[in-house]
């Protein structure tokens, strides 16, 4: 059966972002410490993508990992960093606040293009900001007087985690020629080994050993390299549209599962992100239909 690549790629998102649904809930069950977390997430991940990527390539795996270059070095900078600032988000506050926040990576993904690359930036973009930071101040006061569980410095790494995937993001569209997946398994493996001298790894119990498996070996190697592979093939609007599922599906897991309820002041200041990055989306991805006609 003959698909077409725009197909492809909703698929290949899709599958991405609902396989990355249930992540943070699993991180929350996880009993051991946060950095020994860190270590066998990244370290069962990282490995899992590289060995993959091994079997796919063969003999010319060596090849395809030179031939990433420079792009692949700063895609691989770039995840570890918000892989270890991600987990550290998701333990030192709520997980609305985390993933509300990094929903808006794409807009860092627009000012990063502006600024280093001197694209323009439409002016739905600029209200979509604005909009988006009255969003981020509701969660933020809240998280200052205390309310549903969130922390300041949680919110902040959850910021600086929306800031480092928009800068592996924007380097993948810049360089979509060029397969970095291989790189985003050094950057999950690295993540481990930063968490290494802080971890006990031999600290889990039975229960970790299962989290720890769905999370490190399926959920976030499945997930990552499709949300790698799948922006390739549709325009960044309509990517934009399919993650922000993961900020409303995420929290309703974490809820259900565990109770952890957000405070109605985070939930007031997600629907202002969630639904002005969807609006601006759709306005994106109806003008590129339309200049396309």
């Amino acid at each position: 059966m003959n698909i077409s690549n725009h197909a492809k790629g909703v698929l290949i998102t899709l599958l991405g972002v609902i396989v990355i649904t249930p992540d943070t809930v699993l991180i929350r069950l996880v009993s051991a410490d946060q950095w020994t977390n860190l270590f066998w997430r990244g370290a069962l991940s990282g490995l899992a993508i590289l060995i993959v990527s091994g079997l796919i390539y063969r003999k010319s795996f060596p090849q395809q990992v030179r031939s990433m270059g420079k792009p692949g070095v700063w895609f691989t900078i770039a995840f570890t960093a918000s892989a270890v600032l991600f987990l550290l988000a998701v333990k030192h506050t709520t997980v609305a606040n985390v993933l509300f926040i990094i929903s808006i990576s794409p807009l860092f993904s627009a000012l990063i293009s502006r600024f280093l690359l001197k694209n323009v930036i439409h002016s739905r973009t600029w209200w979509a900001i604005g909009f988006t930071l009255v969003g981020i101040s509701i969660i933020a006061w809240s998280s200052i007087q205390g309310n549903g569980g969130g922390g300041m410095w949680g919110d902040l790494a959850a910021l600086a985690t929306a800031i480092s995937m928009a800068i592996g993001f924007t380097i993948a569209h810049q360089h979509s020629d060029i397969d970095l997946v291989p790189a985003m398994g050094f950057a999950n493996l690295l993540s481990g080994m930063i968490a290494l001298p802080l971890a006990v790894p031999l600290s889990i119990i039975a229960s970790d050993v299962v989290w720890l498996g769905l999370m490190g070996l399926i959920v976030v190697p499945v997930s990552f390299s499709l949300l790698t592979i799948g922006p390739r093939y549709i325009p960044a609007p309509e990517v934009g549209l399919f993650m922000l599922l993961e900020a409303v599906i995420g929290p309703y897991w974490v809820w259900l599962v565990i109770d952890e309820h957000p405070g109605n002041m985070t939930i007031i200041g997600g629907v202002i992100i969630i639904l002005t990055l969807a609006v601006m989306n759709i306005f994106a991805l109806l003008q590129g239909r339309h200049q396309r006609a």
